[in-house]
């Protein structure tokens, strides 16, 4: 079997093999190659929401929960957003005037976007869909491609900042049951 690392990435080469062989159920590959240390790189892969199991004490290999989305980027499965970007536009369609944004420069935000953050596409169109529908004044909407990245001034500086990115948070958090739809109560199990 071939993996290949990313020494690039901001996940450590371990974690990332380990990533791998939970994602082909290689099970004892781990606890062979990594008895003794692979409880801390599944605690922090727990941190970092590659995995997403709540009860860290228990570290049972074949009963984590891997987040689909985030893996993706690992596996290096991303798809380009161009055969889907015009769901996404169409979302904005109507809203006010040049809220879709051009297509170039929303599939090349979303490509960066999805490369950097790893959420699939239904959680991107489920963000945006509740972005959309929560804006009190449409006035005020992010034009599509600014909602994906847009640079704002901070201190002096040049700040990129992503409000896609927060809303597919908040939608991960509902879909894992971590707060409830109209409140940012965390629940406890």
């Amino acid at each position: 079997m071939k993996i290949l690392i990313d020494l690039k990435k901001d996940l450590h080469p371990i974690g990332q093999l380990i990533l791998h062989l939970l994602h082909n159920s290689q099970y004892e590959e781990i606890e062979k190659h990594f008895q003794n240390t692979y409880p801390q790189y599944i605690r922090g892969l727990i941190k970092m929401k590659y995995i997403l199991n709540t009860d860290d004490d228990s570290i049972e290999l074949s009963k984590l929960v891997l987040n689909k989305s985030k893996l993706k980027t690992i596996l290096g499965e991303v798809e380009s957003s161009s055969t889907w970007i015009d769901s996404y536009r169409e979302l904005f369609r109507g809203k006010k005037t040049g809220a879709m944004g051009t297509k170039s420069a929303c599939i090349k935000k979303m490509d960066k976007f999805i490369k950097e953050f790893g959420y699939s596409k239904e959680i991107i169109l489920n963000a945006t869909e509740r972005y959309i529908t929560t804006s009190r004044d449409y006035a005020y909407l992010q034009q599509a491609d600014y909602f994906i990245y847009k640079n704002e001034s901070f201190m002096g500086s040049s700040v990129e900042n992503s409000k896609l990115a927060t809303y597919c948070e908040e939608i991960e958090m509902l879909d894992n049951n971590q707060i409830t739809d109209g409140a940012w109560n965390i629940q406890s199990i």
